[in-house]
């Protein structure tokens, strides 16, 4: 017979600050109220006629609402309670809105424990005995009754031996709320909201029900007078469940939870920025697990369905060609008269037959006329199966890697065994209950792997079948099933039931068991402090709130002892997820502002956006003779000609794609970075990369010509030519996509080093557009720019508006120096219309001035391009063939010196 091992005790630290403060919140509500026990009768009348009575306890509060109303502002000020979470009723100044009172804690914080000792002091000081717990779901249900059975002896250290009774609602065993009524000792009650928010339905309504009496059972509760605590409130805020809560005739309603929808009357504050700033929680990393864009499949994401009085539209995610390569893009899709076609949207010939046919609201999905279907949500195109793969290979490692950090420390001063544990969300139980689910075979193979890796030899690791487990709802014929998480049903309990139970052996490090899969039981109410990695696997970007998702491993975790560890080198939490690191951080960043009203601090740009400058004109600079004589020399307009020859096109683009690297097929790349949670917002900053995984496919040739004809300005036989003799045509299948923009880079790359040798400006001479117009300066209207924005010019002589605006740090110390440069004039930020024509497009060239020698004899006239580096070569392509053709441009004209600095200090170099 196998011994089970010992379930670690853990120890819980009465003095936390923090904690106390959350209480005494509570408790100082109550001020001037005595000690006075309450008792109540409940009778029926016998068989024979005699009256048959039971003598109940409840609480019995007498403290007056003005008493309460002046102790509340008291705890709000102490608190530093903002006045928008104060919950003042408009008409009530010295009386209450109501006896409803919100404490917010981060998830991880002890929130369970703060409220249950908030109870326990409530007793001491004032002699309330009847409580009642409300929670929205089956999980939250157990954690609760766990703690309180975990809590006992804790508690009763504490509070001089002091016992409590604890009653789970059942409404198979109604008897119980009779003994609740009955104890004259201090009493909780847990009880789902499910289970009182039907009152046609549900049995505490029931007057008929045997042993109460001819009462209704919710009538023991109701002269209990109890004090309710609401468990996660924001999930019971509907009209039914307010009806629901009154109806249990509550002395006072206390709320707590991280994400408060209503805040009523809070009394007590911890953001999330506070908990990880006095490092109450475990730090948070990132692995990011996603594959690169290749174009080759039709990526789709639908975003969003919207449903209006006479259109229905949805957003979605796509790829896009771009001169930069395939980027993701959302867009908006309409179905209907005019449908759209994603293959026009992307510029992507994969998305052939993805018309929009349907748009439907109430189911929530896109059809298209290929007979693809789309929900909210889901993703077409990505390799699902080898990112899941990739981020349970990721999750190993990382668990892995902790194990080892433990154990090369176990001998340091101070430090004690800790387990590690990792928890899989995984999206369907059929994915791993069965023998042949994927993700239990490819865990067992990538377990495997690693165990064998000399890396962990000192780990000792046990068998893979030893290691990893699933909590699912189990049916009555013994089934795995997939849950929702928040039922009240008997199977889904049994998932729930199991892991509670295991809590505190799992955190022994004689149990092999460390890998936890769950479906969704363990997405609220189960906190383990030693998850230390968390993987959720789904077949799109996780739908679980990003709060929640890091929720179940926030908790600082404890050691082989049971205590608390809060070495930030040991409490770390990682989550292994399927989006990039800086959505996750913003979609993070968003979640907390919106749902516990945190306003991140933003940069001094974005503080002052609110606040606008009128740019005015400077007739002094307009009409001064140094700023005529520099629009003299620059006014001119020019036309170019280019020269090439196709053969050398052919022949230099062909060798350069030869030399381009092999093609590839698409990767998945797993990235590691730190997030911090401080007042400026949620940063996330990369530590780490693995080697790139390749997706092995062979993928369906495109139309290469017609695909090149579009993207790059040479006729369709010049293409075929550089094609057929670059000698490459026999590996496009690997990744056809990036054949395509090989070649269009290596045609782009040639044709612009030939126009740049072949083109020749010359002026458009005197007669119409051949000048820029100085009485566009009059014509501009004056303006207000964002503060933050632009510089203020000092010297109302030197340019021709009272503000530069600026696009960058760089421009901005730009135009600070030539407005302080004595050798300098006069200067201006050319205006957008002043555009020079090239081949690649419109050019707005940055800054023109004039500066003079020491003897103020010789002037020279300089336009100059702000880049960050001096070596064009490096900068994109546009840009690069932009400024030789803005040198080209200028040399056209008369005494015009152009030229590109990258730093304020070159604005007085070149002649």
């Amino acid at each position: 017979m196998t011994t089970q091992p010992a379930p670690v005790e853990i120890q819980f630290d009465p003095d936390q600050e923090f904690q106390h403060d959350a209480i005494r919140a509570v408790v100082d509500l109550f001020r001037g109220q005595s000690m006075a026990p309450s008792q109540f009768e409940m009778s029926h009348d016998g068989a024979q006629g005699a009256l048959i009575s039971h003598v109940g306890f409840g609480n019995n509060v007498m403290v007056a609402d003005e008493q309460v109303r002046a102790n509340l502002d008291e705890v709000q000020d102490r608190n530093g309670i903002p006045a928008a979470f104060r919950g003042l009723a408009n008409d009530a100044v010295s009386t209450l809105a109501s006896w409803d009172f919100t404490v917010e804690m981060e998830t991880g914080t002890g929130k369970t424990y703060v409220y249950l000792r908030t109870a326990l002091e409530l007793n001491k000081e004032y002699g309330f005995t009847k409580f009642v717990i409300v929670v929205p779901s089956v999980p939250i249900r157990e954690g609760v009754e766990q703690n309180l059975r975990l809590l006992q002896s804790h508690f009763a250290d504490l509070y001089d031996g002091l016992q409590y009774g604890v009653v789970k609602y059942d409404s198979k065993d109604l008897a119980r709320l009779r003994g609740y009524a009955n104890s004259n000792s201090m009493q909780f009650l847990i009880m789902n909201i499910d289970a009182f928010n039907k009152t046609d339905t549900n049995k505490i309504y029931d007057d008929t029900q045997d042993s109460m009496m001819g009462n209704r059972p919710i009538d023991f509760i109701r002269a209990c007078n109890p004090i309710v605590i609401i468990d996660e409130p924001q999930n019971m805020e509907s009209d039914t469940a307010k009806k629901a809560i009154a109806a249990l005739n509550p002395a006072a309603t206390l709320r707590y939870s991280a994400t408060h929808r209503d805040r009523y009357q809070q009394v007590y504050r911890l953001t999330p920025v506070d908990a990880y700033r006095l490092g109450l929680v475990k730090r948070i990393s990132v692995w990011s697990v996603t594959e690169e864009l290749n174009g080759n499949k039709p990526y789709l994401k639908v975003l969003k369905v919207t449903a209006k009085k006479t259109t229905v539209t949805a957003q979605v995610e796509v790829s896009v060609l771009t001169d930069d390569g395939v980027k993701r893009k959302k867009v908006n899709v309409t179905g209907g008269r005019t449908p759209t076609d994603l293959r026009k949207v992307t510029d992507l010939d994969n998305y052939d037959g993805y018309v929009v046919e349907d748009i439907n609201a109430e189911g929530g999905y896109i059809e298209f006329t290929n007979g693809t279907v789309v929900a909210v949500g889901d993703t077409e195109g990505a390799s699902h199966d080898e990112v899941q793969r990739a981020q349970i290979r990721a999750t190993i490692a990382e668990h892995l890697d902790r194990e080892l950090e433990f154990h090369k420390r176990r001998n340091d001063p101070g430090f004690a065994p800790t387990k590690v544990l990792s928890l899989f969300f995984i999206d369907k139980v059929a994915h791993y209950a069965p023998d042949d689910g994927k993700f239990r075979r490819w865990f067992t193979e990538e377990y495997n792997a690693a165990k064998a890796r000399p890396k962990y030899a000192d780990l000792d690791l046990p068998a893979a079948d030893k290691v990893h487990d699933g909590y699912f709802a189990v049916d009555k014929k013994g089934t795995v099933k997939d849950s929702r998480g928040s039922a009240a049903t008997a199977d889904d309990a049994t998932a729930y039931e199991l892991i509670m139970k295991d809590k505190q052996r799992l955190l022994s490090t004689d149990e092999p068991l460390r890998f936890i899969f769950s479906h969704s039981a363990l997405r609220e109410g189960w906190d383990n402090p030693n998850v230390f990695v968390i993987c959720t696997l789904n077949d799109s970007k996780s739908e679980m709130r990003k709060r929640q998702e890091i929720g179940r491993g926030l908790r600082l975790p404890v050691d082989a002892n049971g205590n608390r560890v809060t070495d930030p080198r040991v409490a770390k939490l990682t989550v292994v997820a399927n989006e990039a690191y800086d959505e996750f951080a913003a979609t993070l960043q968003h979640e907390i502002e919106a749902e516990t009203g945190v306003k991140f601090d933003k940069t001094s740009i974005e503080n002052a956006r609110a606040k606008r400058v009128p740019v005015t004109r400077q007739p002094n600079t307009i009409n001064s003779e140094a700023f005529n004589d520099l629009w003299a020399r620059i006014q001119h307009r020019t036309t170019y000609q280019v020269t090439y020859s196709t053969s050398d096109l052919i022949s230099n683009a062909a060798a350069r794609l030869s030399r381009k690297p092999s093609l590839v097929g698409a990767k998945i790349r797993v990235v590691k970075s730190d997030v911090d949670i401080t007042t400026d917002g949620v940063h996330a900053d990369v530590v780490a990369e693995k080697s790139a995984i390749t997706v092995q496919n062979s993928y369906p040739i495109p139309d290469l010509l017609g695909n090149l004809t579009r993207l790059v300005p040479v006729s369709r036989a010049s293409i075929a030519q550089i094609l057929i003799q670059c000698g490459r045509l026999g590996e496009v299948t690997t990744n056809p996509q990036q054949f395509i923009e090989q070649a269009r880079d290596a045609i782009d790359q040639t044709l612009a080093e030939l126009l740049v040798d072949g083109i020749k400006y010359e002026k458009r001479g005197t007669g119409t557009n051949s000048l820029y117009e100085m009485s566009l300066f009059l014509d501009e209207k004056e303006r207000e720019e964002l503060a933050a924005r632009v510089y203020e010019v000092t010297n109302t002589n030197k340019a021709p508006y009272s503000h530069v605006v600026w696009d960058s740090t760089l421009e901005a110390e730009v135009a600070a120096r030539l407005d302080a440069h004595e050798d300098v004039l006069v200067f201006l930020k050319l205006p957008r219309w002043f555009l020079i024509d090239t081949p690649v497009g419109p050019y707005n060239p940055d800054w023109a001035y004039i500066k003079q020698d020491e003897d103020g004899h010789q002037r020279l006239y300089l336009v100059r391009e702000t880049k960050p580096t001096q070596d064009t070569s490096e900068l994109r392509k546009k840009e690069h063939l932009k400024v030789e053709f803005g040198y080209a441009h200028f040399a056209a004209l008369d005494d015009v010196n152009f030229g590109v600095i990258d730093s304020a200090d070159q604005i007085a170099e070149g002649s």
